[in-house]
């Protein structure tokens, strides 16, 4: 059953935004409310993107037959036998038929557990349409009508209560970032369906699994429990910290950099592009398909909503997961993603999640800071150790680090760039050496394209 969505009707443009919504120098930026007083009051509004549906007084209903499908499969997945026999009694998939969306979306399976929501692999009809045979997961993006990045496996992600926010920001970081390398790095949102009950969050689907994946791939390729070679490592580093510059940039934060938040971005470069063996860190001979993925942008900040002296709280329980700030109850913004940042590149080069150790510093930091941190492993001799000392001190005292910075203030936009062209220019120098950062990309690439046919055929 199809349910009447909202119309948009030709209207004349919205006026600008004037300013920032939130006035308040000191706030919880996570706050539900907050969050809800900016997209009502936002301009232009929601309800003016692109692919966003909104049927706030009706209850689409289906989060507990798609839970209760998923979770049957799953069970039965541990077995051969049971998957087999579940597939004969078992009803056929749930549909998701919303009005507005490019076609219907059939779920196969759970891909996994979101920050807030599940998020399930979906069959996308208009694309498969299109795209002919639906079996092959490798085929390159179809062309359905304008949606030139639409697929025949996409992902959707279910959420109760109801939220738009991570839509919005990830619109936002792609309308920001324009077409721009960065913008390849940031998932893609093609739709937002909002029910009084429940939304449905139809994203870009990539199917060769996260940092964390990469990371255990290695390892057990190694057989040494640790982390990735060190050019591979760099080399992840590169390409993460040039999309959080960018995004930060723009005034945008991720707010929750993780491993299991980054997907591995593996892209064909195609038949008229001959990939180099020889690194270029503007992306030139095929360097540009290959990188990350930011996901999971459900706390999301986007700065430009609040005054330029806004100093966030966190009201929350912390971990050793939270930035200093948080945990010693001072004021912070984008260090919540530096924080982050520091932590994957520490789980690439050890192969373990980062414990940070404080030292009382000599000069006042700013913002009641006392103390610098350093992560308690020490760096293996052989490393580039100036350049990862670099890098961790700049991500964990990014306010020792302002005094190049525009207005001296954050975010620390000049350090990130510097410490990134630091390790391009090594990367360049030493990129063919051994096998070469080309011919390790490649064998992770076939060790995940034999897993994902494994899966595939065990589906």
């Amino acid at each position: 059953m199809q349910l009447a969505a909202k119309t948009k009707t030709p209207s004349a443009p919205e006026p600008a935004q004037k300013g920032p919504i939130v006035r308040d120098v000191q706030c919880n930026p996570m706050d539900p409310s907050l969050r809800q007083t900016i997209l009502s009051q936002m301009k232009p509004s929601l309800s003016s993107y692109d692919g966003y549906h909104e049927r706030l007084e009706t209850a689409y209903g289906r989060t507990a037959e798609i839970r209760k499908y998923t979770k049957t499969l799953t069970k039965a997945s541990r077995s051969s036998t049971n998957l087999e026999k579940t597939a004969q009694t078992l009803s056929l998939p749930p549909l998701l038929s919303l009005k507005g969306a490019d076609g219907t979306y059939a779920v196969k399976r759970q891909l996994g557990e979101g920050t807030f929501a599940p998020v399930y692999l979906v069959e996308n009809s208009a694309a498969a349409l299109v795209d002919g045979d639906v079996s092959d997961e490798n085929r390159p993006p179809s062309r359905v009508g304008k949606a030139t990045h639409r697929k025949h496996l996409e992902a959707v992600k279910m959420e109760d209560p109801p939220n738009a926010w991570e839509f919005y920001i990830i619109r936002q970081s792609h309308r920001r970032l324009g077409v721009s390398r960065a913008a390849e790095s940031v998932v893609r949102a093609h739709e937002m369906h909002l029910f009084r009950d429940e939304c449905f969050l139809v994203e870009e689907y990539r199917d060769q699994g996260t940092l964390l994946d990469l990371l255990n791939i290695a390892r057990l390729e190694s057989g040494n429990g640790g982390g990735l070679d060190e050019m591979t490592a760099m080399w992840l580093t590169v390409e993460m910290l040039r999309t959080v510059e960018a995004l930060h940039s723009k005034q945008l934060i991720h707010g929750d950099l993780k491993g299991d938040n980054v997907l591995v971005r593996f892209d064909d470069p195609g038949t008229e592009t001959d990939w180099s063996p020889t690194y270029f860190p503007s992306g030139a001979h095929g360097w540009a398909s290959k990188g990350i993925c930011l996901i999971d942008f459900g706390r999301g900040v986007d700065m430009k909503q609040f005054v330029p002296n806004v100093a966030f709280i966190a009201d929350w329980k912390t971990t050793e997961a939270d930035c200093a700030e948080m945990r010693e109850l001072r004021p912070w913004t984008y260090q919540i993603d530096y924080h982050g940042l520091a932590g994957i590149v520490h789980s690439l080069l050890f192969g373990k999640y980062m414990e940070i150790i404080g030292e009382k510093a000599g000069t006042a930091l700013g913002q009641g800071a006392t103390r610098t941190y350093k992560i308690r492993e020490s760096l293996k001799r052989y490393w580039q150790t100036e350049i990862w000392s670099e890098v961790f001190h700049l991500l964990l005292n990014p306010l020792a680090h302002l005094e190049g910075e525009e207005g001296r203030r954050m975010p620390v936009l000049r350090g990130m760039r510097q410490v990134r062209e630091r390790m391009e220019g090594w990367l360049e120098d030493n990129g063919e050496k051994g096998i070469g950062l080309k011919g390790t990309i490649a064998r992770m690439e076939a060790i995940i394209r034999e897993k994902r046919r494994k899966s595939v055929k065990n589906m």
